[in-house]
């Protein structure tokens, strides 16, 4: 919690920085005079891109990643003896927040600009973000010592036998790992699910007992 708090300040300060710059041009405006370049120049345009992606985006994606994070690690147990594993609470109610805030901005769009095109966009685009909630607050995989269950987004599950497990890869830039089975197919697990590395080591000890998997040829699992 402290590093969120830590985050959430330091994103306020880079935001506060950018509205005090843009309320005051005569700062930097003189600079772009001697250099001779307008606001209309498109290197102008480059360089501001630039300088929000850096001064905002980056303390802003740190935040979120923190808020995402906070919660309870610990996997679960239900009354049938299986571990489930739920996204952290972080996670579940940060996109429950941001969802509800876009769907009432969607919805009031057409209201607040009544020319807009094709207005029923906005309004499906607002369905859509109030779709992913319960998809969201629903998401759990599931296993014990010989199936593996994964919820996939349409907010159904798909179900695996380890006995069938290839390879487990980590796909980083996606932030998530794909459990690859037999016959092509595959599961996605996000990062961001709560006691994630008991799943992992749980795969990790199915594909070292399958002397045909691809992580049990390699001595690895590529995560």
């Amino acid at each position: 919690m402290a590093r969120v708090l830590f985050l959430f300040l330091i994103t306020a300060a880079a935001f506060g920085l950018v509205v005090f710059t843009a309320w005051h041009p005569e700062l930097w405006e003189p600079w772009l005079d001697a250099h001779g370049i307008t606001r209309d120049d498109p290197l102008f345009r480059k360089g501001l891109k630039l300088v929000l992606a850096i001064v905002l985006g980056i303390p802003l994606v740190a935040l979120i990643y923190a808020i995402g994070r906070l919660g309870s690690d610990r996997p679960q147990r239900d009354l049938d003896g299986y571990t489930v594993l739920r996204l952290r609470a972080g996670t579940r109610w940060f996109t429950t927040i941001s969802c509800l805030g876009l769907a009432a901005l969607f919805f009031a769009y057409p209201m607040v600009d009544p020319v807009a095109p094709i207005p029923w966009a906005f309004q499906a685009a607002a369905v859509f973000c109030l779709l992913i909630i319960p998809v969201m607050l629903k998401a759990k995989v599931r296993y014990d010592n010989s199936t593996l269950s994964v919820s996939n987004s349409f907010g159904g599950s798909s179900r695996f036998r380890w006995s069938e497990l290839m390879e487990v890869r980590a796909v980083p830039e996606m932030k998530h790992y794909l459990f690859v089975f037999e016959n092509g197919k595959k599961a996605s697990v996000s990062y961001s699910y709560a006691g994630l590395d008991d799943l992992l080591g749980t795969a990790q000890s199915k594909l070292g007992a399958h002397p045909g998997s691809a992580g049990s040829r390699r001595g690895t699992t590529r995560i």
